[in-house]
């Protein structure tokens, strides 16, 4: 699907939402990362895998990605919708990408690990491990920050010297700190709730994040994942879209994250149809 980009998005930043700012910097941040991205595997594949195993995800992928253009357009021609439309539009582009992802990997490795039930988890992992080995490496505009492992631990510790609210934060490596250091707040909510932990009052609580919270492993893609677990289960419209953000900023919020998903979809789609080839599967 050919999206129109070529349009100027200069949000007005005057939405009253502090929070709604500072992540309209976020994914403004990872647009710019995101920009021409490409993904080199470093490894051969030659054997021919089953096309059938890939059809269903596949299918879903494009069906998914005709939606997300649907919302798109829908906003173009009526900008207010961009208001109802932009709290779910994480959930959209997180399944779209899951789905490239699951077939990236079974062609990659034969892994069937994403066409399982609740295999969101596995996926992700198993792309940071590939990352972390070199197996696979993103880089975008020059730049190689998706390829950057970061551990809880680190990201936690980041301290932002500057304003997350300023208009051109997004384009500083102070922003990329500050998105990891957000999407480390989101992975101990969701530790502290699957071990049921309220606090780290109790020895047993803390000895458990030294142990293991702090030494969790992320990398910048995992925010698309994040997102959609804030979105989908955590806080349904956690933005306030309806209240605090006016429908030009809300426009260009969607914009931003279909553009930056569709960056990394089409990274995705380029490494597949090479491992295709590379097996013999076109």
């Amino acid at each position: 699907m050919t999206t129109n980009w070529v349009k100027a998005y200069n949000a007005g930043y005057d939405s009253a939402s502090q929070t709604f700012r500072t992540h309209l910097n976020y994914v403004k941040c990872m647009d710019r990362l995101t920009l021409g991205l490409s993904i080199t595997v470093n490894n051969s594949a030659s054997q021919t895998l089953s096309k059938q195993k890939i059809a269903k995800f596949e299918t879903l992928a494009h069906i998914t990605e005709i939606s997300i253009g649907g919302e798109k357009t829908a906003c173009d021609n009526q900008k207010e919708y961009a208001q109802v439309a932009s709290p779910w539009i994480p959930v959209k582009c997180y399944y779209y990408l899951y789905y490239l992802e699951s077939v990236f990997l079974y062609l990659l490795n034969s892994s069937e690990a994403g066409f399982n039930h609740n295999g969101h988890s596995t996926v992700k992992s198993m792309l940071l491990s590939m990352i972390k080995n070199n197996e696979i490496t993103l880089v975008g505009s020059g730049s190689s920050s998706l390829s950057t492992i970061t551990t809880w631990l680190q990201a936690d510790n980041f301290k932002t010297p500057g304003s997350t609210l300023s208009p051109s934060y997004h384009s500083s490596t102070d922003c990329e700190n500050s998105l990891r250091g957000k999407i480390a707040e989101y992975i101990e909510v969701d530790w502290k709730q699957s071990l049921k932990i309220k606090d780290y009052k109790k020895n047993t609580a803390k000895n458990l994040k030294v142990t293991l919270l702090q030494p969790k492993e992320f990398c910048l893609l995992d925010y698309f994942y994040w997102m959609r677990i804030k979105s989908n289960y955590r806080d349904i419209d956690f933005l306030d879209f309806d209240n605090n953000v006016n429908e030009s900023d809300a426009y260009e919020y969607l914009t931003y994250y279909i553009k930056t998903t569709f960056q990394y979809a089409n990274a995705l789609k380029s490494s597949i149809q090479a491992l295709k080839q590379n097996r013999g599967m076109v």
